[in-house]
């Protein structure tokens, strides 16, 4: 059975709920969340790609592909409200 609530999951989730409460109350606070996002999520999808290919590597295994395509997911989710944000539509 996959993991699906692992810590990297939580912190995503975690996040994404601060944001929608910012997005909700703190709108002249929204861009700056948006920032820092960006900022703070950089490393971990670095880090998270280097360490899923080199399981990759090793094992053969078809996981990174999954990895990627939840990242792209996520930053495509960033963009479309840090562009939503900058036209003041939040």
């Amino acid at each position: 059975m996959k993991k699906y609530f692992t810590p990297i999951n939580t912190a995503f989730i975690l996040w994404s709920i601060l944001l929608i409460t910012i997005a909700t109350f703190f709108r002249d606070n929204m861009r700056l969340f948006l920032y820092l996002s960006i900022t703070v999520f950089i490393p971990f999808v670095i880090w998270d790609i280097l360490k899923q290919s080199k399981k990759f590597k090793t094992e053969g295994t078809k996981d990174i592909y999954n990895s990627i395509n939840r990242m792209v997911i996520i930053a495509v989710v960033l963009v479309i409200i840090f562009a939503m944000a900058e036209q003041n539509y939040l």
